[in-house]
């Protein structure tokens, strides 16, 4: 950036030039004491609620279930988003906004490649999440045949390859061009620069953002009107008891006039009715309550899921349409959306934690085995301290016979060690 600055001398105008970097220019638009807390926030709830996500989802009875897998993997590519790509961001945001790979260019390309690899990853698997929730509502007879474990581990492959595949002109070229990798100072990170072929910016947020949001939100709307208009009416259901119950009265209305013989043997049907209709009521009741359940979860897990789209759409939309309009924004207008498109990393297991409780159960029996474990080993280091602090105050003084003489003369002598 080049600055004109004019003087008077001795009646004369002279005219400097002074030279500025883009870094001294921009640096009115760096908050370090803001953006290096919002990054260690972001950086330390992402690394710790996606593990707390894959942990609940392994150990947890009630979400071990097929469709797990899909939440397993977009937790696994949300980590390493806040694991690596992030903790990078925030060592160039603390080396003064400068790369910190700046000697190590590979590393810069491989760091910006795996972080787009990741992003959609993630877009896709919620994309294959609202597939998989679909199914299971809509025509769930056929549900464990197109989703049993194998089939679900081969969907997961598929989206690894199929994103590697959209990404891999970030660094072989675009049509011919040079492989668009590099470091962008206006997001202080390596990643691919979106304005060397506009052509391929279209191509990556169509792709990878609109049409899984596009899909995704059919599927939801076609799960909600499915089961809206599935609803049963709530109805009054008369008790068996009680219909057996008439049943035997008015038997034993009808054979007032009969033997005593007679009236045992009612008496014994009665009881038989009785008893197979109670037998009857309560495995009913019984299925009825593990239907229930089973609607429960499935309708909480949706709805969580739900809302993790939602958030993801609030998240990214901005930093796509700014790559479709206007790439060349200022530096804090792209790294808000940028780094706001990046955080939604972190927030999916505090989503899982607030609507699901199983999650949220999940969540709180990881914690209690940790807690159990740093006592267990506190227990320990306690124990061995008390054990050695007791050997140190020990009497050191030992008595022993040391003979003096002849073998049959022995002289009792306390000796001191130490």
């Amino acid at each position: 950036m080049n600055t004109n600055i004019s003087s008077n001398v001795n009646g004369s105008t002279v005219v400097f030039t002074t030279l500025m970097s883009p870094s001294q220019s921009a640096s009115s638009l760096q908050y370090p004491q803001v953006e290096i807390p919002f990054l260690v926030i972001v950086i330390t709830a992402g690394i710790v609620g996606n593990l707390f996500v894959i942990g609940a989802a392994l150990t947890e009875k009630r979400l071990r279930n097929m469709g797990v897998a899909f939440i397993i993997n977009l937790a696994f590519a949300d980590l390493v988003i806040t694991a690596w790509y992030l903790p990078v961001v925030l060592a160039n945001v603390i080396n003064d906004y400068m790369n910190v790979f700046a000697n190590v260019t590979w590393l810069c390309s491989l760091t910006g490649f795996l972080a787009s690899w990741c992003c959609q990853v993630s877009m896709s698997t919620l994309m294959f999440i609202a597939i998989n929730r679909y199914w299971k509502v809509t025509r769930n007879s056929t549900y464990h045949r197109y989703f049993g474990n194998r089939q679900i581990g081969a969907m997961i492959v598929f989206v690894w390859i199929y994103c590697f595949l959209v990404a891999l002109p970030l660094i072989i070229g675009w049509f011919g061009s040079e492989p668009l990798m590099n470091y962008d100072t206006r997001m202080v990170a390596c990643m691919w620069n979106d304005t060397a072929q506009p052509g391929y910016n279209v191509f990556l947020v169509v792709v990878a953002i609109f049409i899984p949001i596009v899909i995704t939100a059919i599927l939801y709307y076609r799960i909600f009107s499915h089961v809206k208009k599935n609803r049963k009416p709530t109805r009054q259901i008369a008790s068996p008891n009680a219909s057996a119950l008439r049943a035997n009265q008015r038997s034993m209305g009808s054979s007032v006039d009969h033997s005593l013989a007679d009236e045992n043997s009612t008496v014994s049907q009665q009881n038989a009715v009785r008893t197979h209709h109670t037998r009857q009521s309560s495995i009913t009741n019984h299925k009825s309550l593990h239907t229930k359940r089973a609607e429960e979860r499935e309708r909480s897990l949706m709805t969580t899921l739900v809302v993790v789209v939602v958030f993801f759409v609030l998240f990214w939309t901005p930093y796509a349409l700014m790559t479709l309009i206007d790439p060349n924004g200022t530096s804090l207008a792209k790294r808000a959306c940028g780094w706001l498109a990046l955080s939604n990393s972190s927030v999916n297991s505090i989503i899982y934690g607030v609507l699901n409780r199983h999650f949220r159960r999940g969540y709180i029996n990881i914690i209690r085995r940790m807690m159990n474990a740093v006592c267990c080993c506190l227990k320990s280091r306690l124990l061995d301290l008390t054990l050695s602090g007791k050997t140190s105050q020990a009497d050191p003084r030992k008595v022993v016979r040391v003979s003096s003489g002849p073998q049959s003369d022995f002289k009792s002598q306390t000796v001191k060690f130490g």
